[in-house]
Parts: C-alpha cells; sequence; structure tokens
C-alpha cells in the first residue's frame, strides 16, 4: 500500500493526466462549438462552452489541490496536504472551499442544460430568455449555488481541535502522515462518548443537510 510521500506522488499524477485530458478534450469540444455547431443551436452553444470552460478550470484547481476524500465512520472530510503547497493555509482552505464550490455549481451547469432542453422541446416561450440579456442570469445560477456551497464549507465546515483528534489516528494509519500536515474541510454527524452517550455535531448536519437541500432544489 502506498503512504505518504509515494501515495501524494501517485495522486498528483493521476490528477494531472485527468486535468491534461480535460484541457485536451474540452479545448477540441470549444473549438467545433465555435467553428462547426449549426446555427439552430442558437445561444445553446454559449452555455456548452461555458460548460467546457468551467470543467476546464475545476480540473485544473483539482491537479493543483490533489484533494483527498476521507471518510471513516460517520466523518467525512477533504484532505489538502500543505507539504508542496507554497501558499498559506488560510489560502489553501480557501481554495478548498472554492472546489466544494465547484462540485455544487457542477451540479446546477446540468441542470441548466436540462431545462434548457426541457423548454425546446416543449416549445415554452421561457426559451427566449436564452436568446437575450437574460442568458447572464441563467449563467449566475450555477455561480450561485456554488458559492453557497463554498461559504457553507468554510462556515461550518472549516477545522477544529475535536475533529482533529477524533481523525488523527485513521488519517496516520491510512496515509502513514499526520493530520498536522493537512488542512481539510468537512466534519462528523455524531461521535460516541466513553460513557455510550451520543454527541450530535449541528454545524456539520445543518451544512449536510442546506447543501442536500441546494442540490435537491
Amino acid at each position: 500500500m502506498l503512504e505518504g510521500k509515494e501515495f501524494h506522488e501517485f495522486l498528483s499524477f493521476s490528477y494531472l493526466i485527468t486535468a491534461g485530458s480535460s484541457l485536451v478534450l474540452n479545448a477540441l469540444l470549444i473549438y467545433l462549438i465555435a467553428t462547426k455547431s449549426p446555427k439552430e443551436f442558437g445561444s445553446y452553444k454559449y452555455l456548452l462552452i461555458f460548460t467546457s470552460v468551467f470543467e476546464v478550470l475545476y480540473a485544473v484547481l483539482e491537479a493543483y489541490l490533489t484533494p483527498i476524500h476521507f471518510s471513516v465512520g460517520t466523518t467525512d472530510i477533504v484532505l489538502i496536504s500543505v507539504n508542496d503547497k507554497s501558499i498559506s493555509r488560510t489560502w489553501i482552505r480557501i481554495l478548498n472551499s472554492a472546489y466544494w464550490g465547484g462540485f455544487g455549481a457542477t451540479q446546477s451547469i446540468y441542470a441548466v442544460h436540462f431545462v434548457y432542453r426541457y423548454l425546446a422541446v416543449s416549445r415554452n416561450s421561457l426559451l427566449k430568455s436564452f436568446d437575450s440579456w437574460k442568458l447572464i442570469l441563467w449563467f449566475l445560477v450555477p455561480f450561485s449555488m456554488g458559492a453557497a456551497w463554498s461559504f457553507l464549507g468554510l462556515a461550518l465546515c472549516g477545522p477544529n481541535p475535536e475533529l482533529t483528534e477524533l481523525v488523527r489516528k485513521s488519517v496516520m494509519s491510512s496515509f502513514g502522515e499526520s493530520i498536522d500536515n493537512f488542512e481539510y474541510l468537512g466534519g462528523t454527524m455524531y461521535d460516541i462518548k466513553k460513557d455510550g452517550s451520543i454527541d450530535l455535531h449541528y454545524k456539520f448536519l445543518i451544512s449536510a443537510a442546506l447543501m442536500s437541500n441546494i442540490v435537491v432544489s
């Protein structure tokens, strides 16, 4: 099993490959959309280009951060190694929250695509909103959802001493590194005390509920 430096090198290489593939394929897609798409596409081609640009930026951010999605029990956190980063922990945390926001925005981008296709098939008059300045409002939907996810990550899912100690042994046994070598966002739903009582972690539960509501809405 890969641990420590070897694990990070493997993970970093994997993310670089996927980011490179995303850049090449999306660049090709943007070229084809911009130069080969029929006029019937109308403003939908701008939505497609917007999606491709977003996916490239998201892939680049992921390749830079090299996030580790770590789950143990009722705990879910996204770990970012600080050893190979030249920026401060604060900026790493902010970029981690932006990474969270990117996931939230992705759901909304697909939703806007489905809305457009539904309006086109049903010949709904709202389809005209994609052919005017109102297209900007449609673009603001994923930005708003992404900003909400990012804010919730920073405000309710930031590091705290209790959670750090809770996952310390698990992180060490899984990666051969101390949790102190990572910046993270996430939380635990509950933990069981020595006397058998259950301690609910309301901040993370509220955050998870709000994020789920954003996706559903």
